[in-house]
């Protein structure tokens, strides 16, 4: 899980905020998520 004050999830946090957004919207965020999760274990 992300921490309260990962950069990525405050990120996330106010887009959600912001606006109104599909699901396939948030789909595409959770994949950029993964992305970069698996990216910093590397």
């Amino acid at each position: 899980m992300l921490s309260v004050h990962d950069p990525l999830a405050t990120k996330i946090r106010c887009f959600l905020k912001k606006k109104d957004i599909t699901s396939s919207e948030i789909a595409t965020i959770w994949l950029d998520v993964a992305r970069t999760m698996l990216t910093r274990e590397e």
